[in-house]
């Protein structure tokens, strides 16, 4: 959803404005957009609501995948991102967030109570947490064009997810969640649909009903967290690369069938990794015949492989298709010296 919650010290006075109600926002109405756009710092400009629900989408997938934007034909330029839409109360009712390349006055702005609901969870909870089941919805409107079909289409299920697991296949048709009743007609109407499943808790059981062919079923499936593309990233100075935790969004993306393992991010040339042959790219799935289920694994034998001064470690790793053997030789086992160890990104304190 592009926000963030920010701080400010205490003690101060701080003007501020007024939250308005994103869903009475009326298509036609006027509202001004306020920033810098291009860097010229208090800019305002005038125009009105285009489309109060625009669903973007773009050749990788949605941009947005929980909410949709309210597009207007104030200006909005460079700079315009993170300033106020505000109707003629002075009320924010959005975000100004998006433009289209190429057209002249076409911006997108975060709904103003998406924002509130983002900041709420911020605040509460320290971040945002959203349920994952491996499912990718698609619109009735791209199967059928009968009106009376209702439901969300399942394009695709995640090998291994926990809607694979529980039976969801492609084909399927989703009509209800938890006894309510679910219908994606267009795809303005995903982000609905997505939001709702994301909402639950994580390891909640959810009964999600289905259609295929001419049956019907109800399936429990059990939600695990929703995981960014990129995950947790760690430096490890010694052996001169750095690692990531395996998310959903890099299983699908790269094609990793499994989220075990870490993921190599970066080499550095000339580095004991990079001799030993170590690629950007690469998925240790072992360390020394130890099973790597998690960076947090990784971590803790690498941490002992380096205290212990333990001259030669043997990686087992994926590459693409292919696996293959990484003999990291960690120090010359002649010298005495062993470099200092240092891992940073593990936590505040590195």
């Amino acid at each position: 959803t592009d926000i963030a919650e920010l701080q400010l010290p205490q003690g101060h006075k701080y003007p501020y404005v007024i939250m308005g109600d994103s869903d009475q926002v009326k298509t036609g109405q006027l509202v001004l957009a306020m920033g810098s756009p291009h860097g010229l710092a208090k800019s305002v400009s005038i125009g009105i609501v285009s489309m109060t629900e625009r669903y973007l989408e773009d050749q990788k997938g949605p941009i947005s995948v929980f909410n949709n934007y309210i597009q207007t034909d104030a200006a909005i330029n460079q700079g315009n991102s993170g300033g106020p839409l505000v109707n003629l109360k002075g009320e924010v009712v959005g975000v100004n967030s998006r433009i289209l390349l190429g057209a002249e006055n076409v911006g997108f702005a975060i709904p103003v109570n998406t924002v509130k609901e983002i900041v709420n969870e911020i605040i509460k909870k320290g971040k945002v947490e959203r349920s994952w089941f491996g499912i990718f919805l698609q619109e009735m409107k791209s199967i059928t064009e009968d009106t009376s079909k209702k439901g969300v289409v399942v394009a695709d299920v995640e090998l291994d997810s926990p809607a694979y697991n529980a039976g969801i296949r492609p084909g399927d048709i989703v009509v209800a969640v938890n006894g309510e009743a679910v219908h994606a007609r267009f795809a303005e109407d995903l982000p609905y649909v997505r939001k709702k499943l994301a909402s639950f808790a994580i390891g909640e059981k959810v009964e999600i009903k289905i259609i295929r062919g001419e049956e019907e079923k109800n399936v429990i499936v059990v939600s695990e967290p929703y995981s960014p593309f990129k995950g947790k990233e760690v430096e490890f100075t010694e052996w001169g690369f750095s690692a990531s935790d395996i998310t959903n969004e890099m299983m699908r993306r790269m094609r990793i069938p499994s989220r075990k393992g870490v993921y190599i991010s970066g080499v550095q040339e000339g580095s004991i990794a990079k001799m030993a042959g170590l690629l950007a790219g690469d998925v240790i799935l072992q360390f020394d015949e130890e099973e790597i289920v998690n960076l947090e694994k990784f971590v803790d034998l690498y941490k002992k492989a380096v205290e212990n001064k333990k001259a030669k470690v043997l990686l087992f790793v994926q590459r693409g298709v292919v696996t293959r053997f990484v003999l990291i030789k960690q120090y010359d086992s002649e010298k005495s010296e062993v470099p200092q160890l240092t891992i940073k990104g593990l936590n505040n304190n590195e």
